[in-house]
């Protein structure tokens, strides 16, 4: 079978971490080394896609044979390295593409925004290339070109929205965020103010906690998810099996975004601290979890109850696809929106913001996937708000011009 090598083999990928190394004057030895390292987390990527595919798709096969609606949890990271293994090269030249043009606007405007995150900006840039690709059938390259422009416009304006908002927080901080909860945090803070001048949960008196338990809570869902959905088959090995499964997809997936993107990062923290004077850096939403923790958690509960409810009513109403909770997306979107309206409406602020946020998160993924087709069948979808946001605004643009 014929090999497409612009998409197969990760030579960009390589060929810009070597260059970077080179440019450092890194030792031969090094170079090698991280090169070799970039091209291995490419396919560590594509192996825990593989992993969520074999995890996620039978969940989806059962609840659309039970209900004739597909489904598919949020998780950013398990769509996206499908969209890694699917996009390869092209992909990766519109993340590069992407963030050059992010960096000209930031040094051009005179605004600094720039959004400095790596792994959401690789899945940002990768939606938006398989949109391009799936409405309007461009080459590769001419999607990566188009992609790259649109990515790096689009995530300009998510730095300088909520850099506003950071403003607030952290007055001085010359940050906004750089992730995929851009806006949860404007949603934040437009919903805290409905509650202005009540009392605060507790700011600064807690370290945040490591997130990394967030992949437990979706292990524990989808184990629970085969054992009470509809179909044929259920059985506690099956379903311990599919949710193990899910786990190391993820594991692997994270480790290997880590191997691909460590060089790539630090070169654009680099590039951005050289050429943009007046740096306004897009931090990942992690960032601000210590700002107040009791806020972050409000977010995520009051997300989660929201969300659940939409998707039901998704169920109820006939629709061809439905987005379900994924705790691991929730988690930052709904934590994101639970500090921003603590910031401005207190406890109350808090849990509006995150039970709009909720809501948000779900239509705007479902209708992604209406919109582009994107991952049908495959039981799993992008999370947050900006891959709903952009994907939705894109393939409605994308609709009419085809």
């Amino acid at each position: 079978m014929e090999v497409n090598w612009f998409i197969t083999i990760p030579w960009l990928p390589a060929i810009t971490t070597a260059a970077y190394l080179t440019v450092k004057k890194k030792s031969p030895s090094e170079i090698i080394e991280n090169t070799v390292k970039a091209m291995l987390g490419y396919y560590l990527i594509c192996a825990g896609a593989y992993l969520a595919i074999e995890a996620m798709s039978p969940l989806d096969a059962r609840i659309y044979g039970a209900t004739g609606t597909h489904v598919g949890i949020l998780n950013t990271e398990l769509m996206g390295a499908v969209l890694v293994e699917k996009s390869g090269n092209a992909g990766f030249l519109t993340f590069l593409l992407a963030f050059a043009v992010n960096l000209l606007l930031a040094r051009k405007l005179k605004k600094g925004y720039l959004f400095l995150t790596g792994h959401h900006l690789l899945f940002l840039s990768l939606m938006t290339c398989f949109v391009i690709r799936e409405k309007i059938q461009l080459s590769p390259l001419a999607a990566a070109a188009l992609g790259g422009m649109i990515t790096g416009i689009y995530i300009w304006f998510c730095v300088g929205a909520s850099a506003g908002c950071m403003e607030k927080l952290k007055p001085g901080a010359r940050a906004g965020l750089g992730n995929s909860a851009s806006g949860a945090a404007v949603i934040g803070t437009v919903a805290g103010r409905c509650f202005r001048k009540k009392k605060k949960l507790e700011y600064y008196g807690k370290e945040g906690r490591n997130t990394s338990f967030v992949t437990s809570i979706g292990v524990i869902t989808v184990f629970v998810l085969y054992l009470v959905m509809p179909g044929t088959g259920k059985s506690l090995s099956e379903a311990a099996r599919c949710a193990l499964m899910y786990g190391a997809a993820l594991s692997a997936i994270v480790y290997g975004l880590r191997m691909l993107l460590g060089n790539v990062i630090q070169m654009f923290w680099e590039l951005g601290k050289r050429y943009v004077p007046d740096l306004v850096t897009g931090l990942d939403s992690t960032a601000i979890v210590s700002y107040s923790p009791g806020a972050w958690k409000a977010g995520f509960c009051a997300a989660s109850v929201t969300a659940a409810i939409a998707s039901l009513l998704l169920f109820v109403t006939g629709s061809p696809f439905a987005a379900l909770p994924g705790f691991t997306s929730l988690y930052f979107a709904g934590g994101v929106a639970g500090v921003f309206g603590n910031m401005e409406g207190g406890k109350q602020g808090a849990a509006l913001a995150g039970a709009v946020t909720g809501i948000a998160v779900i239509l705007l993924t479902s209708g992604l996937v209406l919109l582009s087709g994107m991952g049908v069948g495959y039981g799993m979808a992008l999370g947050e708000t900006e891959y709903g946001i952009l994907g939705c605004l894109l393939s409605v643009v994308l609709n009419v011009i085809k």
